[in-house]
């Protein structure tokens, strides 16, 4: 077999099996998206599941939540939480959400299904109406998302909405197989 031609089949292969890893923007998002919006839901108290996600936030004294979307600060835990997760019921290949509330710097960090860190999104907002979008693309899958406040007032801890998932992971076939197939013999012309 030519050398040269299985050389080019293994550094095919090699970058085929890199995975994607980075932030991304709203506009990375295809129309294939859901968008899981939390206008109008009712504020539970503690931990729930909305649209195939599950929220849960901590430490503080009441892990209660306030639906403030109708005055455009998203939905938010309430007073002394340092933390909110969403948990996904499957993996996507792309996350983000809007970040809402306060003059206060978050970390928005992804994960994927082992809850290895994937990266993190740093949010700076200016003000109580202003807003951000933080997201994060891995061809490996995110599984959760985590939002922390990093500096600021600690009262509304991260409001966030419009989640948007996709799932644009495409079979690919493995650098193992794509080098198989550069190893069979060749036949010699008749």
């Amino acid at each position: 077999m030519n050398k040269h031609i299985f050389a080019a089949l293994l550094l095919g292969a090699a970058s085929i099996g890199s995975a994607v890893a980075a932030p991304v923007s709203v506009t990375d998002f295809t129309s294939n998206q859901k968008v899981v919006s939390m206008n109008g839901v009712t504020a539970p108290a503690g931990n729930f599941s909305f649209g195939g996600i599950s929220f849960s936030n901590a430490p503080g004294p009441d892990i209660s939540w306030r639906n403030l979307t109708a005055y455009g600060y998203g939905f938010t835990d309430d007073i002394g939480i340092s933390n909110i997760t969403l948990n996904f019921s499957a993996a996507v290949s792309k996350a983000g959400l809007d970040v809402h509330i306060g003059t206060a710097t978050y970390a928005v960090s992804f994960f994927d299904t082992a809850l290895n860190l994937l990266g993190t999104v740093n949010v700076a907002l200016t003000g109580t109406s202003s807003s951000a979008f933080a997201g994060w693309e891995s061809q490996g899958g995110i599984a959760r998302i985590q939002i922390r406040e990093l500096t600021g007032d600690n009262g509304s801890v991260g409001g966030f909405n419009n989640i948007r998932l996709e799932n644009s992971v495409s079979a690919v076939p493995e650098p193992a197989s794509i080098a198989l197939l550069g190893l069979g013999r060749r036949r010699p012309p008749p």
